[in-house]
């Protein structure tokens, strides 16, 4: 059957044979249940990785967690500006780092 799909691909006509349809239709369906098992499970293993996570954040530094800002948030040139320094600055460190090895 995979050679009939194959013909028709090479040599496409107004008809596609029901069967190549269906087969095709399958194959989509068994994807799309394997991407929705992939996406059930996402959750779960994000959440047995994260044990693992906080120990290291933890053992890392022992500050607790600063609560969240009571001002207004950055109008969006302002986070434009602080991205971009950010990014300036990770970048510096990435070449360092390298620079370094």
């Amino acid at each position: 059957s995979g050679a009939r799909v194959l013909h028709h691909i090479e040599e496409p006509d107004d008809a596609v044979p029901e069967d190549v349809s269906e087969m095709c239709m399958a194959r989509s369906l068994a994807v799309l249940e394997e991407l929705n098992v992939a996406l059930e499970r996402a959750p779960q293993e994000l959440e047995a990785q994260a044990p693992y996570v906080g120990a290291s954040a933890s053992a890392s530094s022992s500050a607790p967690v600063p609560s969240p800002p009571s001002e207004a948030p950055p109008d969006r040139e302002q986070q434009e500006l602080y991205d971009m320094m950010l990014a300036r600055y990770l970048q510096e460190r990435e070449n360092e780092a390298f620079l370094a090895s």
